[in-house]
């Protein structure tokens, strides 16, 4: 079975809701796919978070996705804009949950909004909790209380680019702790 096909039967399994059709088309391409948004932002870390959040998005939209392409070139086409989108807009900005929970509640007809909608603060601080103490504390000063990377170095006495690490480190395991909880299973990044 050549691999245009192979994709094009997993998205459609995928479509219907199916995990492991979801999980292979994860691992067949997620490597490639990190390669090439690195090779373009020139930071794998950053690299995987973008393809992190594509293959979320596929999940979260699958029911409403219609790829006219091949799948694979429908993954690497959206990993070359998301990272180039990430080049255009690399300062990474204050995030107010609340003001984001506020907007997707008054948006109930975008199923992302729906998402972001169900879930509660609470949840969001079982998931930030998971992380480890330091990297909880650099995210929490950073994405809550809005404070710069230089601001908090200067506070924990720590290098820029040590919190620039932590934030980052914190954005991708924050995503896949909330994929997993999504999908309900687990699979190695």
């Amino acid at each position: 079975m050549s691999g245009n096909l192979t994709d094009k039967l997993l998205f459609e399994a995928i479509r219907a809701g199916d995990e492991h059709a979801f999980e292979i088309l994860f691992r067949s391409h997620y490597n490639t796919l990190c390669k090439s948004a690195a090779g373009i932002i020139k930071d794998n870390t950053i690299a995987e978070e973008l393809v992190s959040d594509l293959f979320f998005n596929i999940w979260v939209k699958r029911e409403n996705l219609h790829i006219k392409t091949s799948v694979g070139g429908y993954l690497h086409f959206a990993t070359r804009n998301a990272a180039l989108n990430y080049l255009k807009t690399r300062k990474i900005g204050f995030v107010d949950i609340d003001e984001l929970l506020q907007s997707a509640q008054s948006d109930a007809q975008n199923p992302e909004a729906r998402i972001i909608s169900a879930e509660t603060l609470g949840e969001w601080e079982e998931r930030i909790s998971q992380l480890p103490p330091q990297r909880q504390k650099v995210f929490r000063m950073n994405k809550l209380q809005g404070l710069t990377y230089a601001e908090i170095a200067i506070q924990l006495d720590l290098s820029e680019n040590t919190v620039r690490n932590q934030v980052q480190m914190a954005v991708r395991s924050l995503k896949v702790i909330t994929l997993v909880s999504v999908l309900g299973t687990t699979f190695p990044l």
